[in-house]
């Protein structure tokens, strides 16, 4: 009994230091890591959505790939704290349109849909399927 009691305190000795052992070698990583955008990309796109902000944005694919290139300031060593903490200030959007706002237009599907309920309720089909039906009036429309 003593010699199980011995085995226990020596494995949880050895796990508390394992643990400690760890969190001293890689604390310091992270608290570099912390206050730094996680890395170009996201350097990247944070001075797109400046230039954005701005009212001129170039288009996004293509910044994207000269920035990541290294052909602007951010990927070639630039200030990129600076254009982080910018892009995390009050970047103003546009509120969300609400659906009652936009010009509801039924898309082609609702249409058919909408015609094959009527057929049906008035037993029109003439021993077509759903799916049959809808391949014509796609077609049709």
């Amino acid at each position: 009994m003593r010699g199980l009691m011995a085995i226990v305190v020596l494995v949880t000795a050895l796990a508390a230091a394992i643990i400690v052992l760890a969190v001293m070698t890689f604390a310091p990583g992270l608290a570099k890591a912390a206050g730094k955008p996680q890395g170009r990309m996201q350097a990247c796109t944070a001075q797109w959505l400046d230039l954005k902000a701005e009212g001129h944005p170039p288009v996004y694919k293509t910044f994207i790939r000269e920035c990541l290139a290294g052909k602007t300031a951010v990927a070639s060593g630039g200030p990129v704290a600076k254009v982080h903490k910018a892009r995390t200030s009050a970047v103003k959007r546009a509120p969300p349109v609400k659906l009652s706002a936009r010009i509801k237009k039924p898309n082609r599907m609702s249409l058919c849909a909408a015609q094959w309920r009527e057929k049906k309720a008035a037993g029109a089909t003439d021993g077509q399927t759903y799916r049959q039906f809808s391949s014509q009036c796609l077609k049709a429309q």
